[in-house]
């Protein structure tokens, strides 16, 4: 999915609420998520207080204006992948969700795995 330049600074300009429920939206349309990963391949973990948060955008670009794009890269996750892999990923290490994090320092909604979970169940359930 290609966006314009013009959504993409709009959509950052939203409050971490309203880029949760724009991401949401946007990933249950797409039936897939972005992260970012070290060439190794370790998921790019933002250290937050006394926990880790996984990050999560709805597009590729999003993620490429947050990471440093020379150390790590932009991966697609599909809905089955995040189902199949990433929530035991997730739930074993006790991290969060960063839903939508800027490069500026915003983490972007900081939410459980869990209510992340409901919301885009609820959405998806829309699209039905």
């Amino acid at each position: 999915m290609k966006l314009t330049d013009k959504e993409i600074e709009s959509v950052i300009r939203l409050d971490p609420e309203k880029r949760f429920e724009y991401a949401i939206k946007r990933i249950a349309d797409n039936e897939s998520l972005y992260s970012a990963k070290f060439p190794k391949g370790d998921y790019a973990i933002i250290p937050c207080n006394n926990t880790y948060l996984f990050p999560i955008w709805s597009a590729c670009q999003y993620c490429e204006r947050c990471i440093d794009v020379s150390t790590m890269q932009c991966v697609e996750i599909s809905l089955d992948q995040f189902v199949d892999e990433i929530i035991d990923l997730i739930s074993s290490n006790g991290w969060e969700l960063a839903v939508f994090p800027l490069s500026n320092g915003d983490y972007g909604k900081i939410t459980t795995l869990s209510e992340f979970c409901e919301s885009l169940k609820s959405a998806l359930e829309d699209y039905q």
